[in-house]
């Protein structure tokens, strides 16, 4: 692999995990060394370790061993293939055979590539940095297509795939989840009053005050509606997310956007609903976004221009 392919995989947003499954000791061995500088490596025993490591870390990229004792690889690779949240990530089989009925016997299983022992550090490296380039820049590609093309936000279909993905981490570690949803108010008199355009920038604006306000990695933003933002904060609790849900209600007051059809101020607003999960998250990511819908129903009964909350608690 040229040096030019190591720069763009150092280059990425994030440094890449790589799980070897190391039945021999030396494989293993090999790996670390000759990946150490471009991604974090762990290593699995067998094929249950394997599984139970790539379901708890969501790996960039699988090494498989296909001589490690007690363990089938095409057997763990069509189980890695079978679960929802695994079957992306490329495995690279390492292996004594070398004709073509084992090579196709992998490909056909779902095997990105495969290596041939003895194992050339070279040639491992090539492929593992070439497999993993191409993972991140289909995962590039699976954002820009799914962002909002008016406000340059996600688009509520990634909004609804990344809340399951984080309702179900929540509940697996125990941690908090946090969401709001946000809603300029009265925005249809805005658009009947200043015209469509008008109301565009004020969408435009609502996502610029939200990206400013929502700079942590893990936090996503969303345009969940026609006027309507969702915002998910995994592991944040109830208070500080309220916390912040005020700072964007004020940030939007601050802009002193005139607003004349407004009952709430003479200027653009935007009224806030705000809902955490604490521990076990009962009803999943449709009891968190419905009791936060519910608190933004709240917010505009009260006048809007408000954050209301609430904590999703368990039966």
């Amino acid at each position: 692999m040229s040096p030019t392919s190591s720069n763009a995989l150092a280059e990425q947003p994030r440094r890449p995990t790589v799980l070897a499954m190391d039945g021999q000791p030396l494989i293993a061995q090999t790996a670390y060394e000759v990946l150490r500088a471009d991604c974090e490596v762990l290593t699995a025993a067998d094929g249950p370790t394997t599984l139970a490591l790539c379901t708890k870390t969501l790996p960039d990229l699988v090494l498989l061993d296909d001589e490690t004792p007690g363990t089938n690889g095409l057997q763990l690779l069509a189980q890695l293939k079978a679960a929802q949240t695994l079957r992306q990530i490329p495995v690279i089989f390492i292996t004594p055979h070398t004709d073509s009925v084992h090579e196709t016997a992998y490909l056909d299983a779902g095997a990105a590539d495969f290596v041939t022992k003895p194992v050339n550090a070279s040639v491992l490296l090539a492929r593992v940095r070439a497999h993993l380039l191409l993972k991140f820049q289909s995962e590039q590609l699976h954002v820009m297509a799914l962002r909002d093309r008016l406000t340059g936000v996600y688009s509520r279909r990634y909004f609804e795939e990344q809340i399951g993905v984080e309702c179900a981490r929540a509940k697996r570690s125990g941690s908090v989840l946090s969401l709001f949803v946000i809603e300029i108010d009265h925005c249809n008199a805005y658009n009947d009053y200043y015209g469509p355009q008008a109301g565009d920038d004020a969408l435009r604006l609502i996502a610029r005050v939200l990206e400013s306000k929502l700079n942590r990695p893990g936090d996503i933003i969303a345009r969940y509606d026609a006027q309507v933002f969702a915002c998910l904060l995994p592991a944040t609790d109830f208070e500080p997310s309220t916390q912040l849900a005020e700072h964007v209600e004020q940030a939007v007051r601050a802009r002193g956007i005139g607003h004349a059809s407004s009952s709430a101020a003479p200027v653009v607003t935007v009224s806030v609903g705000v809902a955490t999960g604490r521990r076990a998250i009962d009803g999943g990511a449709e009891a968190l976004l419905r009791l936060a819908n519910e608190q933004l129903c709240q917010a505009r009964q009260r006048g809007g221009a408000r954050v209301c909350g609430k904590v999703l608690y368990r039966p």
